[in-house]
């Protein structure tokens, strides 16, 4: 169940985008097959435990094993940890497919690194990260379990060293020119599969003998077939289908265009050893790769590896066989189109001598730059780096509420500072119903009433929505979008900027672009104040939503990159917010620190909390100060420069419950 039930029937089919391929039948047997994936997995790791010693680097290669490094993780959480998928990762609407899809995704990132052979396999798997698990996936990494997992592209092929044509091989290339007297010799090399564009190559091969029949007689396709091992299931009987397919079309070509000398296609199942496919690499002038999807096509490097300096071949390569970005001195095809195909054929084989030596050259140093050799110096570095800037993102422990109120009721001056939505307010789909309840007004009223409490609700909306929503409590302060506004607590206190002569020329501009993508994308909305802009896309589908975000966060940073203001992305909560710059969070509190702190009587303790990435320069600012009773916390468990975190609004309100509570109140303010 493990091998030929869950990987073969359902994820080899889904990393290729082959939905169709996938044995629906099976699925009646799902759960057992789960269970023999996961007990695999699990198998994998008494192994690789009863191996592994401290400082030991863990490689783990395909998606067989997608369980197995969240698993180690688990057993050893300092581990360096590599994983590497030798397959193309599929759309996000193909994973969607798979029943455990979050729990392979949590598996992988279990490890420091993530790599794969091509980026469009990388920006497929952080928007299924985005899109599922709701993380922060940046196109280099990605923040999970308060650890930064990277990513990296890197193509793993052979190295053309194992493969260089000695003398033994020449009695064989010999031989084979001997067979193939006066003709053009056409290579294929494949498994029996039906991602391998098999059926397709014979169809473009009868193409072209139709549309340049001159060629007759005169060239000739000798096709490897590799049957792999026997796998039950709907692979096996796409397998059984793929050969019929191409027997008969096989048998087609030759009875339409051959005869009792000559036939156009020859194929060759299983019958090659080692040399002699090197010899019938180095002999052929043409390599026809025709793969639908695939990771990375080893065979098309290993005919580059083969060919002969002097002399050598043409290779045609299918854009679906992974890194044909890389192969610049290919023929790319699309495996497809079999006129295309066709016509490419004909290029290949009356091209001049030195255009083919001009590519093979280029085919030669990509193959030189991508072999395992130099895999290995690449990836193994890349994962000790990785490991290292985990270990130095903060791992913050969970607040103890308790602790933390017994130590607020011994202190007699204290300053409290509230993010406003996320950490007082939940998301509410309508910004209209983000109000705040019964229960917390209450609970501000009473830390307001408190002569030991200064409090102030920091935001990044506008001051017109906190007044509307909290300002009714005269003792309680307000910092309004993202620092720019302060109002100090007490009744009729103005608002006041922070900062004086900021410079807002830039906002128009902005305003107008982040319009335009308001405009073209469904659900989302734009908030305009009066010394920031802000984007919210948290209502537009999770695929679509998050590529415009990626795009516009781009395109703001180069149109400000000279201006004195900056974007910002908030994955969490989906939004990008353009403000000036130096002013935020922390700049605020610089104000209300000089304003409101009694040198005769400084404050003995001070509590922040904060959920998202705009909070962070609150939390900076506090690490300066020179008392050390500052308490600052980030809402949910996330990577933050918070020294705790709390696991939600519901506990932010049980926490300032505590604190209201405290016995003996000196006084209260009229």
């Amino acid at each position: 169940p493990f091998y030929n039930g869950f990987c073969h029937n359902l994820l080899w089919p889904i990393f290729h985008n082959m939905e169709d391929h996938v044995d629906y039948m099976a699925l009646s047997a799902l759960h057992d097959a789960q269970n023999a994936y996961v007990a695999a997995n699990h198998r994998f790791l008494d192994v690789v435990a009863n191996l592994y010693n401290d400082g030991d680097i863990v490689m783990i290669y395909g998606y067989q094993l997608m369980l197995l490094p969240a698993l180690l993780r688990k057993r050893f959480p300092d581990m360096k940890c590599g994983f590497f998928f030798n397959t193309p990762f599929p759309t996000s609407e193909y994973w969607k497919i798979i029943p455990m899809r979050e729990e392979l995704l949590q598996g992988v990132l279990g490890s420091d690194l993530v790599a794969f052979h091509h980026y469009n396999y990388a920006r497929h798997f952080t928007q299924t990260v985005a899109s599922l698990l709701g993380l922060d996936a940046s196109p280099r990494h990605i923040e999970y379990d308060r650890r930064t997992v990277m990513l990296a592209c890197q193509p793993l092929s052979v190295d053309p060293r194992t493969l260089r044509i000695t003398d033994k091989h020449k009695p064989l290339i010999e031989k084979l020119r001997e067979n193939f007297e006066g003709m053009k010799v056409l290579v294929g090399m494949d498994r029996l599969d039906f991602v391998n564009g098999l059926p397709h190559k014979i169809l473009a091969m009868e193409t072209f003998l139709e549309a340049f029949p001159e060629w007759r007689g005169k060239v000739v396709l000798c096709q490897v077939v590799v049957d792999t091992n026997k796998i039950e299931g709907s692979y096996s009987a796409h397998k059984i289908k793929v050969s019929r397919q191409v027997n008969e079309l096989i048998g087609k070509v030759n009875g339409k265009y051959g005869d009792v000398n000559y036939f156009p296609i020859k194929i060759l199942r299983n019958s090659l050893s080692r040399d002699e496919l090197m010899a019938l690499y180095n002999m052929a002038d043409v390599a026809l790769v025709t793969p639908l999807r695939q990771g990375l096509n080893l065979c098309a490097f290993e005919y580059i590896a083969c060919q002969s300096k002097d002399d050598p071949g043409v290779l045609i390569y299918s854009e679906f066989a992974g890194c044909d970005n890389l192969l610049k001195g290919a023929l790319l095809i699309n495996p497809y189109h079999t006129d295309q195909i066709a016509r490419t054929l004909e290029r290949a084989l009356v091209m001049s001598p030195k255009r083919k030596q001009l590519r093979y050259e280029s085919l030669l140093q990509c193959a030189t730059n991508f072999n395992s050799r130099t895999w290995t110096k690449r990836v193994f570095p890349a994962i000790v780096q990785a490991s290292a800037r985990s270990k130095e993102t903060q791992i913050i422990p969970n607040l103890d509420i308790n602790y933390l109120s017994n130590v607020t009721f011994r202190s007699n001056k204290r300053l409290i500072l509230l993010d406003f939505r996320g950490t007082l307010l939940t998301f509410e789909p309508i910004p209209q119903l983000n109000k705040p309840s019964p229960e917390l007004i209450s609970t501000l009223e009473s830390l307001t009433k408190d002569v030991r409490n200064d409090v102030f609700v920091l935001g990044g909306v506008s001051s017109e929505i906190l007044e509307d929503s909290l300002g009714h409590i005269p003792n309680l302060g307000f910092v309004a979008e993202y620092g720019y506004f302060v109002r100090y607590p007490g009744k009729d206190q103005p608002w006041q900027t922070v900062r004086s002569n900021i410079n807002l020329w830039w906002k128009k501009d902005v305003a107008y672009v982040l319009e335009y993508f308001s405009d073209n994308t469904p659900g989302s909305f734009l908030e305009v104040g009066e010394s920031c802009v802000t984007w919210h896309f948290r209502d537009t589908d999770k695929d679509f939503g998050l590529a415009p975000a990626r795009l516009l966060q781009m395109q703001l940073e180069q149109m400000l990159q000279y201006q004195p203001a900056q974007a910002v992305l908030v994955f969490e909560k989906k939004y990008i917010v353009v403000h000036s710059t130096g002013i935020h969070k922390g700049t605020a509190i610089r104000h209300i620190m000089k304003n409101c702190e009694n040198k005769e009587s400084p404050y003995e303790i001070v509590i922040a909390l904060g959920d998202d990435k705009t909070d962070e320069a609150m939390f900076k600012q506090l690490t300066s100060l020179k008392t050390n009773n500052v308490w600052s916390c980030s809402v949910n468990m996330r990577i933050s420069n918070a020294q705790y975190y709390i696991d939600n609004v519901g506990m932010v309100l049980d926490l300032l419950r505590n604190i209201a509570d405290t016995p003996d109140l000196q006084s209260h303010k009229e």
